[in-house]
């Protein structure tokens, strides 16, 4: 399977049938994640490895997350932390 250049977003907090099969289509290379996909962490946490199942190589994840007043992710999750879990799973995967 191979990924492709578009970003996609979700619904809400789980993956419908219907995004799941626009996820698996060959031109959607990533998913752009909100407010609304946000719960907590460990839904968050649930729902990232769910969309990495979804293809090979992973789909990219992406957060609008602006900074300053544009906080899509407040409770529960360190943003720092994040980024660095992120970080950390893309030299994983490219073994750099």
């Amino acid at each position: 399977m191979t990924i492709g250049p578009l970003m996609i977003d979700l619904a809400g907090t789980e993956i419908s049938p219907q995004e799941r099969a626009w996820l698996e289509h060959s031109a959607v290379g990533g998913v752009i994640l909100f407010t609304r996909n946000y719960v907590d962490k460990n839904q968050f946490k649930d729902l990232v490895a769910e969309i990495h199942t979804i293809k090979a190589p992973r789909l990219l994840v992406a957060i609008d997350q602006e900074g300053g007043r544009v906080q899509r992710l407040r409770e529960g999750l360190s943003v720092a932390l994040f980024y660095l879990h992120v970080i950390m799973s893309i030299k994983t995967n490219l073994r750099i």
